[in-house]
């Protein structure tokens, strides 16, 4: 009876402490039913990678880019693709979801043949955009423009 006891208490303990370790049973079972729960695991991933991001900012201030990137690429990325590639097997958009910050999309695009090295499946199912210049070069351009035009338009 003691073995039995120590048995499902050992048993207990592990599967608690599973999810640390990557293995998440119920992320594998990829079906409508279980949507809700693929997204919340996608968005807390998402939001976690986010979160650590900015700590490492704050307790280290002077940080640069190379020392970020060590600190973020680990394999433990990789957690969040079973549910990123869920997602798109159910036709859902991971964006849609939940999306990188854009200093974790700086971070991963910095290295990616290292990052497709310490986590491919993170690299080939997380959608990680090239992180955009295009909207402040817009606004930055119309605003040359009107200005432009402003001080064109006053010598006439």
């Amino acid at each position: 009876m003691k073995a039995l006891c120590a048995s499902l208490v050992i048993c207990f303990i592990l599967g608690g402490f599973l999810p640390v370790f990557g293995f998440e049973p119920e992320a594998m079972n990829c079906t409508e039913d279980n949507l809700d729960y693929v997204k919340f695991l996608y968005k807390s991933n998402i939001d976690g990678i986010n979160d650590a991001l900015q700590l490492y900012k704050q307790s280290h201030p002077n940080y640069g880019m190379k020392s970020l990137v060590d600190y973020m690429y680990t394999p433990f990325l990789n957690k969040a693709s079973d549910s990123a590639k869920c997602l798109k097997d159910l036709g859902i958009d991971p964006l849609t979801v939940a999306h990188l910050s854009q200093d974790a999309q700086q971070v991963f695009n910095y290295d990616t043949a290292r990052l497709n090295k310490t986590a491919p499946l993170f690299a080939q199912y997380v959608p990680i955009p090239e992180f955009q210049f295009s909207v402040p070069i817009l606004l930055a351009s119309i605003t040359v423009l009107v200005l432009y035009q402003l001080r064109f338009k006053n010598k006439i």
